[in-house]
């Protein structure tokens, strides 16, 4: 879910333990009570190689998140098949969305509870994943199917009060342990009706 256009570091194997080691310890007790100790524990490496990679926890913690970020972007194009409806395709990429945030809930959810606990540094990486998150949303409705059907790529408010949407409603479901069955369709129905409204917004104004 790539955070930024800028040129990320190389995940090299010991990083990725890092990593890996920092999403059991989130699993383990959450971000508040990690600490560097936890992450090199579940990583079996020393806290030099930690520091080689990291300049502490709170690196290491928004690293792993864009980490995440960057699946949910992959699993999404690749989930969208291109000789699809476009709302086949909506509903796709939709269903590609939950099945990773779903897989790894604790992550998801410290993305909720914790990061804004970080002041500037969640500013930026929240603005980050929500530049993400609207390229996607633009790429995705600007492909042949939605030209076919009419549909003009979406505007930047509709494609942030999607974005929003869909984050709210992950919340409340992780939050609750709701069931994500029900859930899906609602979200595919409002997503292909805010693709239509926009397009007839935009055509009103041209």
């Amino acid at each position: 879910m790539q955070i930024s256009k800028s040129a990320e570091p190389a995940t090299t194997p010991s990083r990725q333990r890092l990593l890996t080691g920092m999403a059991a310890a989130l699993r383990e007790k959450g971000f508040k009570a990690t600490t560097v100790a936890d992450v090199v524990r579940h990583a079996k490496v020393s806290r030099r190689t930690f520091y080689e990679e990291f300049s502490g926890r709170e690196q290491c913690y928004v690293a792993l998140l864009e980490q995440q970020d960057r699946r949910v972007v992959d699993a999404v194009r690749t989930a969208v098949r291109g000789g699809s409806s476009w709302r086949d395709q909506v509903h796709q990429a939709i269903e590609a969305y939950v099945d990773v945030v779903a897989a790894d809930p604790q992550v998801t959810l410290s993305w909720i509870r914790d990061l804004p606990t970080l002041d500037l540094v969640a500013v930026e990486t929240e603005r980050r994943s929500t530049d993400t998150m609207l390229d996607l949303m633009r790429e995705l409705s600007s492909g042949a199917a939605f030209r076919s059907a009419g549909l003009l790529p979406l505007d930047e408010t509709t494609a942030r009060l999607l974005v929003g949407g869909l984050q709210a409603v992950t919340a409340a479901v992780l939050e609750e342990e709701g069931p994500w069955a029900t859930v899906t369709p609602t979200l595919t129905r409002v997503a292909c009706a805010m693709l239509q409204e926009s397009s007839q917004v935009a055509r009103q104004t041209l």
